[in-house]
């Protein structure tokens, strides 16, 4: 079987061809404006896969009139949920790819919707955030459950993300991410950080994200020179007034199983806030874009915590809240 990494718009789905329906598919992706060989992001990758398994639509999970659960035999299979995971508007979706493979590896559905445009036009932004991802799970049956994943600053938007879609949650994931507020708005940026950022600002205009930092910082969270080539050449140089918005959230956003995943310094307070607030937490331990250091680790960690089961080799620590 053959495997496809398509653009569709500014985000990337992995899809497999190669099964009994497999022509459909790609006519379909032609006919909707979503294309293989005309797209510049478009990787082939050779994986051996069950057949008659599409994994963006999951047929062996959705029925076919794309909405219920198929009956294998006498048994009815539950829909999988699709994994959407979110990037830091600071970095770019490249920082979650490596990670969107191994779980399609392992037989998951992956979104990967990028974030690259929203620091373009006038402030509020957040509000494109939740544009691209809606746009980006268009295609997507709205019945379809979801596992929303965000890393870094990422988390900031989450509540307003659920909010603005119409597929169900069933979880969400904070992979070294900041956590929102509880109840009432959220600001992206504390008032120690606007302090060393003004300073950087031309314009309005702040320096990519890697370039606030010194050698010694930027260094060890890349494991080889392309990988950090591709993440840094991608990266937004975004407004000032993007760190100096607020996001609100919606009452209730948390009434889903959520759960935090730790690197390292210096987010173990927001994991041990996240361990108050009831939440499962994992430690995979690394710098702050460990996922691409350890991409098989950290979608190990995806699954079990998305899926409530304990994570390998670390007991679910769970706070009092």
């Amino acid at each position: 079987m053959r495997h496809f990494l398509v653009c569709g718009g500014d985000g990337y789905v992995w899809h497999t061809v190669g099964t009994r329906n497999s022509r459909a598919h790609v006519a379909a992706h032609h006919s909707s404006g979503v294309g293989y060989a005309e797209c510049p992001h478009v990787r082939h990758r050779e994986r051996g896969t069950r057949s008659g398994h599409d994994r963006r639509y999951g047929r062996s999970a959705v029925g076919k009139d794309g909405r219920g659960p198929d009956s294998v035999g006498d048994t009815i299979v539950p829909m999988q949920p699709l994994f959407v995971l979110v990037h830091s508007p600071s970095v770019g979706p490249s920082t979650w790819h490596p990670v969107a493979e191994h779980l399609v590896a392992a037989g998951h559905q992956v979104r990967v919707p990028s974030l690259l445009h929203v620091g373009a036009g006038p402030a509020p932004f957040w509000p494109r955030v939740v544009d691209a991802v809606r746009d980006d799970l268009r295609e997507v049956p709205a019945g379809r459950p979801l596992v929303l994943v965000a890393h870094s600053n990422a988390g900031l938007f989450l509540p307003a993300i659920r909010s603005g879609l119409d597929h169900p949650v069933t979880a969400s994931v904070f992979v070294h991410a900041a956590l929102p507020a509880r109840i009432g708005p959220t600001p992206v940026a504390p008032p120690e950080l606007l302090e060393f950022l003004r300073p950087k600002a031309v314009n309005g205009r702040l320096p990519r994200w890697t370039d606030w930092w010194d050698e010694a910082d930027v260094a060890p969270m890349f494991s080889d020179p392309q990988t950090r080539q591709k993440v840094v050449e991608e990266q937004p140089a975004l407004p000032l007034s993007y760190y100096e918005q607020h996001i609100p959230v919606p009452d209730g956003w948390d009434d889903h199983p959520c759960s935090y995943v730790l690197f390292g310094p210096p987010y173990e307070g927001l994991a041990d806030e996240a361990r108050q607030r009831g939440w499962r937490v994992a430690h995979l331990p690394g710098a702050h874009l460990h996922q691409i250091v350890d991409p098989a680790g950290t979608a190990r960690h995806l699954v079990e915590l998305s899926t409530h089961r304990e994570v390998t080799g670390v007991r679910p620590q769970l706070g009092e809240g």
